[in-house]
């Protein structure tokens, strides 16, 4: 039997319990792809995935993409900084910059060494696209080991020329990777210690660079493990913190800018592979993806599965677990949101949770999407995107009740769809498309600012009810009169009334349940119903009109409590509507009143049915 995606929204602290499946407009994109991607980022509303066979993905946040074909070179790193993507392809490094879902590459750069295979295995880009970063393994062919370089090149007009450049002695069995601040001043390095003779014996660590715009400059080296690896790094934005992890050695460790060791975190047995946070890391997380049987403290008889994730608070002095879980397959990607909101962690074995901090930490969504996962990328708002083998899917974490693609805690509307968050007037508080300044039960961006009844009013100011008890000869509003019911023939309860017309004028609202639709009145004692203006002879059919509204009569002038016009030709009314269920709002049908001098008529009401 096929495994099926099964995405799980859960609210419990600490609960990690199977419940109910996301229903499937929290899919917001679907992608089966005959590649797999292996690396992903995000920034500003945009996703950029990379795969095996060269293909960039650009994903917005509502689902929308583009494919570019970057030469069937595997991309080892995609790093943006939005508008600016930098790509690790194979022995290249690209500068592309986005403009919506379309990216223009502005330069590429290959490098090229006879006597080794050269590959760019990290990158990054400053927040201004001037710099950008490179990381370069070279496995030479004509000697025994590997060595590196560390390089700045000149972003954006640039064209990709070389700034400066560090050449370092590796080894082959390195994972090289950087990180670099947003304004590109330092650059934090997995870094190997050799000494040039036994490349099988090696000390891992981490190094830390210092580039002033000109020039690239080593700044120290941090012993970290003997014979493993350093797999990933981090540095932080306010330049405080460096986190780093390591393979073999089964730590986490925390540095600080000047390089001391400020604590670390161990999960014995284990490899952990990746490390990632917030931008200033107050908030490291970490993952683990490989047994290691023969790292230090590890018993004779080791348990390594399940495979574990952690939330690690730092401080000046130490790690402290916040909460941490486990997996059976192996945790081949990780995620932090930049302020430290939302991260995730996903398998190999297609088991994902994503994790929401609201004091503290506790489980938004988890699932299995029954393939390989070789990305996940926390966007805003919960949503999140999900890729690796044949496969990229974007969701929705967090609630969204109206189904617009943006989550309720982002949604300037959410109880009204409006994927492009609409601001009918954003000089206003009250200016979202969602918002009804008039209180008629049309939105500001349906009602719109022109003016339908030509009371001088703009419509998202002027409140427009079902219709209005008048004087048929002054269009003087009729106070005392009511709407009792509006009955339905498709049976009771389909039908709110808002307004009941004693203050002379009447709103209701139907649930869109196909139907005739009758209105039935009662009038107060010396009034009664126009022999000069008689309602139409048929039930209103609503038809197609500008912004869903359809306007019968004329509107109230607000300075005299009067209509702008009294004439029958000017206030067509019906006594009852065909609704088809997925009608216009009806407006200003008005009721036309005939007034007898007041005590010429008894305290008796008149029942009319309309």
């Amino acid at each position: 039997m096929s495994r099926k995606v099964l995405l799980l929204c859960l609210s419990l602290f600490f609960s990690f319990t199977m419940a109910a499946a996301v229903q499937a407009q929290d899919t917001l994109l679907a992608l089966t792809i005959a590649d797999t991607v292996s690396v992903a980022d995000y920034d500003e509303g945009y996703y950029v995935a990379g795969t095996r066979l060269g293909k960039l993905y650009v994903v917005d946040e509502l689902g929308g993409y583009t494919i570019t074909d970057l030469g069937r070179a595997p991309v080892y790193d995609v790093r943006i900084e939005y508008p600016y993507v930098a790509v690790a392809a194979d022995s290249t490094v690209i500068q592309l910059q986005l403009g919506s879902l379309t990216p223009t590459e502005l330069w590429r750069k290959t490098f090229s060494n006879f006597a080794a295979h050269e590959e760019v295995l990290s990158t990054d880009v400053s927040s201004d696209g001037s710099y950008v970063a490179y990381f370069l393994s070279a496995k030479h062919t004509f000697s025994y080991g590997d060595s590196g370089e560390v390089g700045i090149l000149m972003g954006g007009g640039g064209g990709g020329a070389l700034i400066d450049s560090v050449l370092i002695d590796g080894s082959p069995e390195i994972n090289w990777w950087l990180d670099a601040t947003a304004d590109m001043e330092y650059i934090a390095v997995t870094q190997p210690y050799t000494d040039g003779v036994d490349y099988w014996g090696y000390e891992a660590g981490t190094a830390l660079y210092h580039f002033d715009g000109s020039d690239l400059t080593f700044l120290w080296w941090k012993f970290q493990e003997i014979d493993y690896e350093v797999t990933e790094v981090r540095i932080s934005e306010n330049k405080d913190y460096i986190a780093s992890a390591t393979s073999s050695g089964t730590f986490m460790h925390l540095l600080s800018l000047a390089g001391d060791s400020l604590g670390s975190h161990e999960t014995p047995c284990h490899e952990q592979f990746a490390c990632d946070g917030d931008d200033n890391l107050n908030y490291v997380i970490g993952a683990t993806k490989d047994c290691e049987p023969y790292a230090p403290r590890c018993p004779a008889t080791p348990d390594c599965p399940p495979h574990r994730w952690f939330i690690l608070k730092t401080s000046p002095t130490q790690y402290t677990i916040q909460l941490q879980g486990t997996m059976d397959d192996p945790i081949d990607d990780l995620d932090a949101t930049q302020d430290g909101s939302y991260v995730a962690f996903g398998s190999n074995g297609g088991d994902f949770i994503v994790l929401k901090h609201a004091s503290p930490f506790h489980t938004l969504c988890s699932g299995d999407v029954g393939k390989e996962i070789g990305a996940i990328e926390m966007g805003s708002c919960g949503r999140f995107l999900l890729a690796g083998k044949e496969f990229l899917t974007l969701y929705n974490g967090e609630t969204d009740t109206d189904h617009d693609g943006v989550p309720d805690i982002c949604d300037n509307c959410p109880n009204d769809s409006n994927p492009d968050q609409e601001d009918f007037n954003p000089d206003t508080p009250a200016g979202a498309a969602c918002e009804d300044t008039d209180h008629d039960g049309i939105v500001d961006a349906g009602d719109g600012d022109g003016d339908r009844d030509g009371d001088g009013i703009p419509n998202y100011l002027d409140y427009d009810p079902t219709g209005y008890f008048y004087n048929e000869l002054t269009g003087e509003l009729i106070m005392g009169c009511k709407l009792d019911s509006v009955s339905c023939s498709a049976g009771p309860g389909h039908v709110t009334i808002v307004e009941d017309g004693t203050n002379g004028f009447y709103q209701f609202f139907t649930d869109n349940t196909p139907g005739t639709y009758t209105l039935y009145v009662t009038l107060r004692p010396s009034v009664q119903m126009s022999w000069m203006c008689p309602p139409q002879p048929v039930c209103l059919v609503p038809g197609c009109c500008p912004g869903g509204v359809l306007s019968l009569g004329a509107g109230e002038d607000d300075a005299t409590g009067f209509l702008t016009s009294n004439l029958c030709t000017d206030n067509p009314y019906y006594m009852c509507f065909n609704l088809s269920g997925a009608d216009p709002m009806v407006i200003n049908n008005n009721f036309p009143l005939h007034v007898f001098p007041a005590l010429s008529w008894g305290d008796t009401c008149m029942n009319h049915d309309l």
